[in-house]
Order: C-alpha cells, then structure tokens, then sequence
C-alpha cells in the first residue's frame, strides 16, 4: 500500500475510533512496525493524532471538525436553538441534555459554567463538558450508538437509571410538531425516556427547528401542552405562533445573526 493511502486509512480509523495500537495498524495495512511508526510520526507532526505506548490518539479537534462536517443544512437554525437553550441554564441546575447536534451545541455554550450537574447520554456533549470540573456530569449508561460521528448511549440500563434521578430541567429534541398530535420522536425507545424524564422535572424545554412543525414522526410523545417551553426559530409558521400563544406553553423563537 502507497504512503498516502496508508494515511488516509490511518485518518478514517482514528476518526471513527479515535485510539488505536501499533500492531493493529500494521495487520490492517500489511506493513511492518516500522512503517507504521513513521507513518504515525509524520502524523503527529501534523497534529492530527498524539502517539501514545504502543499506539495513538485522535487529537480532540480533528474529531470536533469531522462532526462539524456532517451534512446538516439548518446547522445554524440549531445554534440558534442551543443559544436560547443554554441562556435557560443557570448555577446550580441540575439538567439533562438529550440526544443530537443541539444539545451538543448547547453543551458548547455553558461547559464555562459553574456548580452545574448535567445529565446526559450524549457522548459528544460530556466530552465537550468534561474539561470542567464545576460541572458535574453524570451518564445513565447504555448501549453506545452511533450515527454517523454523533455518539450516544441507549436502552433500558439507561431508562433504568433515569428513575432514580430527579432532574429540574430537561432540553430534549423532538422530530415533529403539529397542533393536533403535539410532539413525535423518531423511536418508542425516545418516547419512553422522554416521558419518564418529563414525568418528574420541573421544567420541560422542547426544541426543534422550525422545519419540524407541521410534521409528524413514527412515535407519538405527546400533547402540545406537555411542554413548559418550546425553542424553534423564527421561520416558524404564524399558525404554530398564534397556536401556542393560547395553549399555556410558552414559545421562543430565534433570529438569524445579522
């Protein structure tokens, strides 16, 4: 195998995995140990991986800007979502961050912050949140997921220990939203989480881009009135607007960055 191609594989593998050993390398490249060292020298000269006792590390940011290069074209509809959401945090809350790219985003926004506990199941969000130790976090567990370099842990270990937790506020993202069915989640797995959380928490915050009102995914969570709170963007239809102005839930919309 080429030079160049050995490091691209060697890129590919760390991005999806983020560690690997020496002797992997050279039985998945057919190369010998020497080669690979070199290889991972040259590497870490660039800075993409640190070489550790018989292997390597991904650098933290090559692995933040490959998730930031996942395709998503209301990216920045989500960061406005996330900016709303974090503002809603505050010393001493103990909060749980759902699953995807703007619970991830809002973990960006306050993994600054101090005497916080925030629960959540969202890989990319406790890394973002671990360098602090002001923040304390805590993972229900599970069974890891991956769609493409989200990460995220699932099941009933997690559901399980969800009950024992009493959390003030949870931010959770839902993929539909209609006047008359309320909320829907893509899974029976996120409506029984979900539901358990909502249960028990002082303040309910739903978020969702503007893109989701007027549909409607596989799962049914709830009524429009399950929620304290809803964060969308203000592309959000005048119909939703005046909908949840009368329903008791209290609806924040976004406005792009001028």
């Amino acid at each position: 195998m080429f030079a160049e191609n050995r490091i691209k594989k060697i890129k590919e593998i760390l991005l999806e995995y983020r560690h690997i050993d020496c002797q992997t390398l050279s039985s998945l490249l057919s190369v010998s140990m020497n080669t690979v060292r070199r290889d991972l020298d040259k590497l870490e000269n660039e800075n993409f991986l640190k070489k550790t006792h018989g292997g390597a590390v991904l650098v933290e940011e090559n692995f933040e800007v490959q998730l930031n290069d996942i395709e998503d074209p209301f990216k920045e509809e989500k960061r406005q979502i996330a900016e709303i959401a974090a503002g809603m945090v505050e010393d001493h809350d103990i909060i749980y961050l759902g699953q995807g790219f703007i619970c991830l985003e809002i973990a960006k926004r306050i993994k600054e912050r101090s005497a916080l506990t925030v629960v959540t199941n969202n890989i990319n969000a406790l890394v973002e949140l671990a360098g602090n130790s002001q923040i304390r976090v805590i993972v229900p567990g599970g069974e890891l997921q991956a769609e493409g370099n989200v990460l995220e842990l699932k099941g009933r270990y997690s559901l399980n220990n969800l009950k024992k937790m009493l959390i003030r506020k949870v931010f959770v993202p839902v993929s539909g939203v209609t006047v008359d069915l309320g909320y829907t989640c893509d899974t029976e797995e996120e409506v029984e989480l979900y539901q358990e959380l909502c249960g028990k928490a002082e303040e309910i915050v739903f978020l969702a881009d503007y893109t989701r009102f007027g549909e409607r995914s596989l799962c049914h969570l709830g009524p429009v009135a399950m929620a304290d709170k809803v964060i969308t963007n203000a592309q959000v239809p005048n119909t939703f607007k005046e909908f949840f102005d009368t329903s008791g839930v209290t609806l924040f919309t976004a406005f792009p960055e001028t």
